[in-house]
């Protein structure tokens, strides 16, 4: 009932915003031609007020990345482009990239045109890799550190939101292919961008096909060769008179990858599926000094697992609305967000427990026998209201705060929060200091406990930016992350006991631009605490002469994975010419460890 509500109040919005739309229909190529001026000059971002700011202005420790960084560089995933920056550890994985941010993993919330790509069934849901095509976005917008008071759980170390293009920014039709041998990766694209005094719209449709780069498998009783993987992608952006604005994406993908545990000596094929679809829908009426703005949308994810005899199959459907007003304060002194919303989260034969190890199995001398999988359906419900202000108390100092309650029927209610203030001691100083806190939603095997205690992060930071002539531009990012009730999902292990970490860290960054030659240093270190994982997983099951089930259990532990402490790069750029360049990319990585790939069960 408290759905269907909604729902009608958001035809009426779409509806109010339509009506609206002949009221400026003229102006609406001139008020695109100012956008593109402006997001040519100064870097902008969205979601750290829900509205157009530059890294500076944000309530947060912000960057933006443009496509200009990553043609420069001959970038093709989002994973490459974030391995150029501090702060992320990239682990190229047989089945596909995983992310460390500050030492955590699996633990930045990514949105995709503000719509988050996740599930309540993994944390491990990133698709960094050929999944997202990088033709189709305009700038990657990132904020370190938490964001739950606009974005709720699961922005919980930070936040990456994918903007895709809009019609003014690509208005020629443009494709392009990679063709090569049988051995070859290949690729076929088109998009086309197209503004009027209307509509503003803009089209993407992709497919890929990888060469697996290890493709023959063996173990004890079979071996065969895996084949390749495919990723197909369509992306479409509408936009009426800035009134409202669609987004919407199609997506089919199958990574193939083999899986080995070098302990063991054994490798084994698997796959698998996790295209992501959904559609957005945008309205804003715009006053004097405030607008209100209504967000739906509808995303569909159907998971499917494969690995010899054990299957997992899920499906996802995320049903979201949102309501928020942002005003601006008298003599813009700073500006008030505050907003509510509900979603509804459908799963189906989600895995809560896999029983067994899946190793053991592999030694065996047939595969009659595989670990037990538990599945199970549910549904959640979560109802959130936030509010936010930034005020300046003069030209050289402003702060902000803000809170966010959310109300989940399955685990506790939390409260969510972020302060901070920033000083502009000089012209091109600035510092910010800032603490936050913010949570995860557990797993779905977790939701079989009653009100449980989510993941939770606090977090300091305190950040330094200086500009000096001829542009060059250095920072400086000291922070401190503190979690409580971390649990992980281990690929053979099922899922932890509940863990407490602590971290610290610094990031640092250094620009010079000179008349030819750019060059970008950044150096990240991190140093991580507190107790190991601890894992319980099912040795063998007797039967009583009485009929009943006697389980027996053993427990490892192993060491918090942080990916590699420490970790910098160089990223160097040389203009030729107006029409040439050439470029470099150093990397420097210290040690790390994969446990997934080495650990021995103790018992």
């Amino acid at each position: 009932m408290k759905a269907l509500k909604f729902l009608s109040l958001n035809i009426f919005l779409i509806f109010y915003a339509f009506i609206d739309l002949c009221f400026c229909a003229k102006n609406f190529k001139n008020i695109s031609e100012e956008l593109i001026f402006v997001g040519e000059n100064i870097k902008i971002l969205t979601i750290a007020s829900h509205k157009p700011e530059t890294e500076a202005e944000a309530p947060a420790i912000a960057q933006v990345i443009t496509e200009k960084m990553w043609q420069q560089y001959g970038l093709k995933t989002v994973a490459e482009v974030l391995s150029y920056f501090s702060g992320f550890d990239i682990i190229n994985l047989p089945d596909g990239s995983k992310i460390y941010f500050r030492g955590i993993p699996e633990s930045i919330l990514f949105l995709y045109d503000g719509i988050p790509l996740t599930s309540d069934a993994t944390k491990a849901l990133h698709p960094i890799d050929e999944e997202i095509s990088l033709d189709a976005l305009s700038r990657i917008e990132i904020i370190r550190g938490p964001g739950s008071v606009l974005w709720g759980p699961d922005a919980f170390a930070g936040i990456i939101n994918l903007v895709p293009k809009k019609g003014r920014e690509q208005q020629r039709l443009k494709t392009g292919t990679i063709i090569g041998t049988k051995t070859e990766d290949k690729k076929i694209y088109i998009s086309k961008g197209f503004i009027n005094d209307f509509l503003e719209t803009y089209l993407y449709i992709s497919g890929y096909q990888k060469e697996q780069f290890k493709n023959n498998w063996s173990i004890k009783h079979l071996n065969g060769h895996i084949g390749n993987s495919y990723f197909n992608e369509a992306i479409i952006t509408l936009n009426l008179l800035d009134k409202l604005k669609i987004t919407g994406r199609l997506s089919d993908t199958k990574r193939k990858f083999i899986k080995e545990i070098k302990y063991y000596n054994q490798s084994w094929p698997a796959q698998k599926k996790e295209p992501i679809n959904f559609i957005k829908i945008e309205s804003t009426r715009k006053l004097e000094k405030s607008s209100i703005t209504f967000k739906g949308y509808y995303t569909y994810l159907k998971r499917k697992i494969k690995e010899l005899k054990l299957e997992t199959k899920q499906k996802n459907q995320i049903i979201f609305g949102e309501i928020f007003i942002t005003r601006e304060l008298k003599d813009k002194k700073g500006l008030i967000t505050f907003g509510g919303s509900y979603k509804k989260n459908i799963v189906k034969d989600s895995t809560i427990n896999t029983r067994g190890f899946l190793p053991e199995y592999l030694l065996k001398d047939s595969f009659i026998f595989s670990p037990i999988e538990e599945i199970a359906d549910f549904n959640t419900e979560l109802k959130s209201f936030y509010g936010q202000i930034k005020y300046y108390f003069s030209d050289k100092i402003y702060g902000w705060a803000g809170g966010r309650i959310d109300d989940h029927n399955q685990y506790k209610t939390t409260f969510s929060y972020n302060i901070g203030t920033t000083f502009l001691p000089e012209k091109d100083t600035q510092i910010k200091i800032i603490a936050g806190k913010a949570f995860r939603t557990p797993y779905s095997v977790q939701f079989l406990k009653n009100k449980i205690n989510p993941e939770k992060i606090w977090n300091i930071s305190l950040f330094l930016s200086k500009k000096f002539k001829n542009q060059h531009k250095f920072s400086l990012n000291i922070f401190y992350n503190e979690i409580k009730n971390h649990v992980n999902e281990d690929d053979f292990g099922g899922y932890s006991l509940p863990s407490k970490e602590k971290f610290w860290g610094i990031e640092t960054n250094l620009n010079l631009h000179f008349k030819k030659l750019n060059i970008n240093f950044n150096f990240t270190k991190i140093n991580n605490w507190g107790e190991k994982e601890k894992y319980k997983v099912l040795d063998y099951i007797i039967i009583t002469p009485l009929g009943e089930k006697e389980e027996h259990y053993s427990y490892y532990n192993k060491d918090f994975e942080t990916g590699a402490k420490t970790f910098a790069n160089t990223n160097i750029i040389y203009h030729l010419n107006k029409n040439l360049l050439l470029s470099s990319h150093i990397k420097y990585i210290g040690s790390r460890k994969i446990n997934v790939l080495y650990y021995k069960k103790k018992y």
